[in-house]
């Protein structure tokens, strides 16, 4: 969501993390890529996610970011890997599901 912060979407004590990861991905320049972490979902449960944050930089300075998060799950006849994206922000159109392995 363009403009939203983690407090803004996310209970305070899964916000707080989420914001530190931001800090560091603004402070730093360099992307954080596929952190395992809980994260809720719109309908009040927890699941499990790999989530990258991208810096997006203008004339040499970070001035944003772009996150995607992806679930992972577990399951009994092996890994299997669920992807879910949407994009968001100028260009971006399109969800795409994908799972990897069986």
């Amino acid at each position: 969501m363009i403009g939203a912060r983690a407090v803004d979407l996310f209970p305070k004590e899964l916000a707080n993390r989420y914001e530190e990861q931001d800090h560091r991905v603004f402070a730093e320049g360099e992307p954080l890529r596929d952190e395992l972490e809980l994260i809720r979902r719109p309908d009040g449960r927890t699941g499990w996610y790999l989530t990258t944050k991208l810096p997006v930089g203008r004339a040499g300075a970070v001035v944003g970011l772009v996150s995607v998060a992806g679930t992972w799950k577990l399951q009994a006849r092996g890994h299997r890997r669920g992807v879910s994206r949407t994009g968001g922000g100028p260009g971006a159109r399109a969800a795409q599901r994908r799972t990897e392995g069986s």
